[in-house]
């Protein structure tokens, strides 16, 4: 197979001389407006596809380009720290029950009727 022309192989890939420069941009990124072949795919006819296509393709999980890594990690922190905010004001504002449980001075078994009886209702 003849390498395509504009595009370079690399012999230590195990593509043959399927093309390694093609950029590794995923196409949710391309413009949704722009006229294409396949719209919904955001690609045109003949476009040499990159080798990691599937993974590059418009419906992988979704790009996001608002927040970084480190910022995402700050929000999922301040989420936890809320979270723990609110267990602890539970805690401390918690008030034990006001009554006095019931008691049976013979326990349960006496007073509903004895050992294996049925009840009455």
């Amino acid at each position: 197979m003849p390498s395509l022309p504009g595009h370079v192989s690399d012999p230590t890939q195990n593509i043959g001389d399927y093309p390694t420069d093609i950029p590794k941009v995923n196409r949710q990124l391309r413009n949704p407006y722009r006229s294409y072949d396949n719209q919904q795919e955001r690609r045109n006819f003949g476009e040499t596809l990159q080798e990691e296509d599937e993974v590059l393709a418009v419906f992988t999980p979704d790009v996001h380009t608002h927040v970084t890594p480190g910022k995402a990690a700050l929000h999922l922190l301040f989420a936890g720290l809320a979270l723990y905010a609110v267990a602890l004001i539970g805690y401390f504002t918690f008030e034990p029950l006001q009554a006095v449980r019931r008691t049976y001075p013979n326990g349960l078994e006496e007073e509903l009727g004895g050992v294996n009886k049925a009840r009455s209702d």
